[in-house]
């Protein structure tokens, strides 16, 4: 049985580091993950910068979950030994935040020919996994857009080529790209690090014309109770559900996606957009059956 435990992207809430620790504390979400802070990436930031949101976090009783990083999200063809620094910056992070995850990508694709790609995709994964495993840090990948791993069974090409890459898997993410989400589920269960929680309508479905359409968890095409239920019977302890709401347009939101929101749902800020979005996760692990225990969400 799975003991779900909620982490979120407070980034969402809020630009500043106050503000996302408030809107934590509000919402009784005890593990963050780090992704801007006052509108600049957490992998930017010096490490007394560093070192004095660590302290802050440690006051409000916040751990850190896993870093948010932007690693992996660079063309393919682009010069590899920068991001190597990136990664550097980003175990760095980790290290003085006290994270022991890393959330991380797989290249934008120049075209269409995946399968052109995937030897010097795979090598450079190889590379970077390796980097962090030295200093105790476990890289997750994502599912994302435009990334090589975006469809179900490119997932399970690169952790069958990368034997120690964990994953991320967010629904809504294969859903905005017109992918199964259950499908995602099953090629990233057997990796599974942790849960990026946004749910979405089915690319090409009514509405998403203009847009990609997010929705709180429960309300889309990502089919999240199920994913629960399939959690909680193939999980024995742990498993971090991080809030990423993506319902408005909020700076944090509009640093790291370039695409256009197209949901009916309508906030006047971006804290209470979150708090929405928490508050239909909570929803949705209490009409699945699961209570509130020591922290955890268990049945």
């Amino acid at each position: 049985m799975a003991k779900f435990i909620l982490s979120a992207f407070a980034d969402e809430a809020g630009d500043s580091l106050s503000e996302q620790i408030a809107a934590l504390k509000e919402n009784e979400i005890g593990l963050i993950e780090p992704r801007s802070f006052d509108k600049r990436n957490v992998i930017t930031l010096s490490d007394d910068e560093l070192l004095s949101i660590r302290e802050a976090l440690d006051k409000a009783d916040i751990r850190v979950g896993s870093l948010g990083s932007p690693i992996g999200k660079f063309s393919i063809e682009e010069d590899f030994e920068p991001q190597l620094e990136k990664l550097e910056r980003a175990i760095r992070a980790c290290e003085i935040l006290g994270a022991n995850k890393m959330r991380m990508f797989s290249f934008y694709m120049p075209d269409e020919n995946r399968a052109a790609h995937i030897d010097a995709i795979s090598e450079r994964l190889c590379k970077m996994v390796s980097l962090a495993a030295e200093r105790g840090i476990t890289l997750c990948h994502e599912n994302e857009e435009k990334i090589y791993g975006e469809a179900p069974e490119h997932v399970s090409e690169l952790f069958n080529r990368v034997p120690s890459l964990m994953g991320v898997y967010d629904p809504a993410n294969f859903c905005v790209c017109g992918h199964d989400p259950k499908a995602g589920l099953s090629s990233t269960l057997p990796r599974l690090a942790y849960v990026h929680i946004k749910d979405g309508l089915m690319k090409g479905s009514k509405g998403t014309e203009d847009g990609m359409v997010i929705l709180p968890a429960g309300e889309g095409d990502g089919e999240l109770a199920e994913m629960l239920s399939i959690l909680d019977a193939h999980t024995d302890g742990e498993v971090m559900l991080t809030l990423e709401p993506h319902l408005f347009e909020s700076n944090a939101f509009l640093g790291v996606d370039d695409r256009t929101l197209a949901s009916t749902l309508k906030f006047d800020n971006a804290r209470s957009a979150f708090d929405h979005g928490v508050a239909a996760l909570k929803k949705l692990l209490a009409d699945c059956g699961f209570k509130y225990e020591n922290g955890y969400y268990v049945k």
